[in-house]
């Protein structure tokens, strides 16, 4: 099966869902990003690349600002629109709502006010998944803004998903594609690799 089939069958299987089992799975799943975090980091306060999730999308938000309020760093991606499948990520400081402001796609973004930050910068990405695997594949909405990044990034990718978004079949991959170190759903943390 192609990647096109592949994230259509996803997409179809996500409009079969209630937004209030999404916002049940995501209270859930917030409590086990706190729990990473937690373990993997600590009090060392890193800098985390994460996205505003939208729609039928696993969403960490309130985690997000519960790790600010520790002294956790944000970043969240804001796309260019003077140039084709390209972002960059954004500090936002303080950690609120009135520093994001609608923008691609009807995505919460960083707004200008905020500091560019490098993707050297950056201690673990978080990264939105429309379906993957037991291997750490990971299907993307199909839009191609993270893989560039996601090809040079060398420290913990990770997956937030939704138990239905695990798919039993390997998921399709192309040279590009990376796989990701971890995935957190509403039923845990899941290690994918060996990072």
């Amino acid at each position: 099966m192609d990647k096109h089939n592949f994230r259509q069958i996803f997409r179809n299987q996500r409009k079969n869902i209630s937004l209030q089992q999404f916002r049940d799975w995501n209270d859930t799943l917030s409590q086990h990003v706190l729990d990473f975090f937690h373990q993997k980091y600590g009090n060392t306060k890193p800098l985390i690349a994460a996205y505003r999730g939208r729609n039928r999308e696993a969403d960490a938000w309130p985690a997000f600002q519960t790790l600010s309020e520790k002294g956790y760093r944000f970043c969240f991606p804001r796309v260019l629109r003077d140039k084709e499948r390209s972002m960059e990520f954004c500090e936002a400081v303080p950690m609120s709502a009135e520093v994001f402001e609608k923008g691609s796609f009807g995505i919460f973004e960083p707004n200008t006010n905020c500091n560019i930050v490098t993707v050297e910068d950056m201690d673990c990405i978080i990264v939105p998944i429309l379906a993957f695997d037991e291997s750490g594949a990971r299907m993307g909405h199909g839009k191609g803004f993270y893989d560039e990044m996601l090809a040079g990034f060398r420290r913990p990718k990770i997956g937030l998903a939704h138990e239905w978004q695990c798919s039993e079949t390997s998921i399709p991959m192309e040279d590009h594609d990376v796989r990701l170190d971890y995935v957190i759903t509403e039923k845990g943390i899941r290690k994918l690799s060996q990072e």
